[in-house]
């Protein structure tokens, strides 16, 4: 039988509660979604994201949908 991973200290930082493999995990899908690598996720990556999936992200003067 396994022993459980050990728990990190939280220190205020959600990031800080996280092992490093699962850091590795968010900060890989954070580049993903953010298509044009200025370091944040805004409504252009992620219309592009799913429009590359074949999903429609919005409609004009209908405000954020999801189809």
């Amino acid at each position: 039988m396994r022993s459980p991973a050990p728990k990190p200290v939280a220190h205020g930082n959600a990031m800080s509660q996280l092992q490093p493999p699962q850091v590795r995990t968010l900060r890989e899908g954070f580049q993903l979604l953010d298509r044009d690598d200025d370091g944040v996720v805004n409504r252009e990556d992620v219309a592009e994201m799913l429009t590359q999936l074949g999903k429609e992200f919005w409609k004009p003067n209908a405000g954020l949908t999801v189809n």
